[in-house]
């Protein structure tokens, strides 16, 4: 049984004793949810190998991507440090590929990232403040050839 038919289980039950009738109305196909806007990209029979997750944040799309389409390589890229101990987490228990604590630019180097905002961040060529702290960049294209993820 899987965790939201236990939870239905025990809400359906506590729901029963209390006199009240619980019932379970799905989403519509085409609601707004991150699930369903997967669910309805699985029906297209798109094929592809790689996914690339840019500004990957805590790895909570990539792991919703793995459940509607397992076995798929990730890539997943966050410019901000705070993000990779969750990015690990995800890639350890679900996925296949690789983790980056870089920024993208046109090529590899050093620029200046802000990454006081975990939900943010903004990148510079030079410091603009104490915030700006030096931040490895590359390319997708390098990023790809350099991790050996089969082409998306």
């Amino acid at each position: 049984m899987n965790l939201k038919a236990a939870l239905f289980s025990l809400i359906y039950g506590a729901c029963r004793r209390l006199g009240y009738e619980a019932r379970f109305h799905p989403l519509p196909f085409n609601d707004p949810s991150l699930d369903s806007a997967l669910r309805r990209l699985s029906t297209h029979q798109i094929a592809f190998i790689s996914l690339i997750g840019v500004g990957a944040c805590n790895g909570s799309w990539s792991k919703a991507f793995a459940v509607r389409f397992p076995g798929k390589h990730h890539l997943l890229v966050d410019a901000n440090r705070i993000h990779l101990p969750a990015l690990e987490a995800v890639a350890s228990i679900c996925l296949t590929g690789s983790i980056d604590s870089l920024a993208l630019a046109k090529k590899k180097g050093t620029l200046y990232f802000d990454d006081s905002d975990p939900l943010g961040g903004h990148l510079l060529a030079i410091p603009y403040n104490e915030n700006y702290k030096p931040c490895a960049v590359n390319s997708i294209d390098d990023l790809v050839q350099e991790t050996s993820l089969p082409a998306p």
